[in-house]
């Protein structure tokens, strides 16, 4: 199941890809005259949970060995985490199941930038496959400059580029920036200053974007056509959907850390004890608990929680989300404090997009 967790608006359509693969040993029909052959294998898909809706089929053919991916979308109006488990059961009554997250936040409009800011994630697809991507772009205002970072799929990337001007239509959409970034490789050290897009005469450029960032106060989005390593893929993000943080927070005994940036959200999973098997939404080959930190904003502490206080040091606004509570906290740099059941530190507040938690069970 992929992605395994996000996060989106109330009622607002979420996809999710679900690939099944029939690990039975592949077959050949050897047919008479008058015979017929259907070695295909039935599985038979069921969504539980009980704050979200989705499209999901009933079943899905497969023959020996194949493989086939289902996207299917889902939506839920409840503010909170909200869970979901898809049992997969194959004709001979072999079953697997899958759980999933989908964590609804209300929607905020977000109020209007100097320059361009966009932070978002989406896809790359071409006939052959579809590959995660999440971009963090910025320009600062009356600079036609941009620069920020790429994942692509799994790999990280930096970005140089620039806006090429303005457009109402372009790619579908109205009202955007053109724009065009290089894509570099920072672990490329060959030198060869003459190459565009190269770093202090580092010959690290894998590929380029050309599109458009489409202006929305609430979630921008960025389309447009990547090409990398000579591959082309059509690019689509948007700010309105994120995928949650993969480094879980583990919880035992013993401390875990992890770090993170201002947005992202960590998960605090749990394992459970005594869970009753004979609730659909307790099924899975893991039954555990999870619950979020949200980091918002390194800001100046205050006094009397109005006037900024310039002795007070750096604090971290976040939230603590549980179930449908959504809790707003601030804790001081390097220091420490409880959140429910858990004792949640931080390191230096200096970056912002580099900060260390730590958590451990009170």
């Amino acid at each position: 199941l992929t992605p395994k967790r996000m996060v989106a608006i109330p009622d607002s359509n979420v996809k999710y890809t679900l690939v099944i693969k029939d690990n039975n040993p592949q077959l050949v029909c050897v047919l008479t005259e008058g015979s017929e052959c259907d070695l295909s294998i039935t599985y038979t898909l069921e969504f539980f949970s009980r704050t979200i809706k989705a499209d999901l089929q009933n079943e899905i053919l497969l023959n020996p060995g194949e493989k086939k991916a289902i996207d299917f979308v889902v939506k839920s109006d409840k503010i909170g985490a909200n869970n979901f488990i898809i049992k997969i059961t194959s004709s001979d009554d072999t079953a697997t199941k899958l759980k999933g997250s989908l964590l609804i936040r209300e929607k905020v409009t977000i109020p209007p930038r100097e320059g361009i800011y966009f932070q978002g994630i989406g896809s790359a697809v071409n006939d052959e496959e579809s590959k995660y991507i999440a971009l963090h772009i910025l320009s600062p205002k009356d600079s036609k400059r941009l620069k920020g970072k790429m994942v692509f799929g799994t790999t990280k990337f930096l970005l140089s580029g620039k806006v090429l001007g303005v457009t109402e239509v372009a790619f579908g959409s109205s009202d955007g920036y053109i724009i065009r970034f290089d894509v570099i490789d920072p672990t490329i050290n060959e030198p060869n200053s003459n190459q565009i897009g190269s770093i202090e005469g580092i010959n690290n450029k894998v590929g380029e974007f050309n599109g458009i960032l489409i202006n929305d106060n609430v979630f921008p989005s960025i389309k447009g056509i990547l090409e990398i390593y000579g591959d082309s893929y059509k690019l689509s993000v948007s700010s309105g959907q994120r995928n949650f943080n993969e480094d879980l927070i583990l919880i035992n005994s013993k401390k875990a850390k992890t770090k993170a940036r201002i947005n992202d959200l960590i998960v605090l999973r749990e394992k459970l004890a005594n869970v009753n098997s004979d609730d659909p939404i307790n099924l899975g080959s893991e039954d555990y608990s999870e619950s979020y930190i949200k980091p918002i904003r390194v800001r100046q502490a205050r006094f009397l929680w109005i006037f900024p206080n310039p002795w007070g040091g750096k604090v971290l606004e976040f939230e603590h989300i549980e179930g449908s509570k959504i809790t707003k906290k601030v804790i001081k740099e390097r220091s420490f404090k409880k959140i429910g059941k858990y004792n949640l530190e931080v390191g230096s507040l200096d970056d912002d997009s580099d900060i260390e938690f730590t958590v451990s069970k009170t």
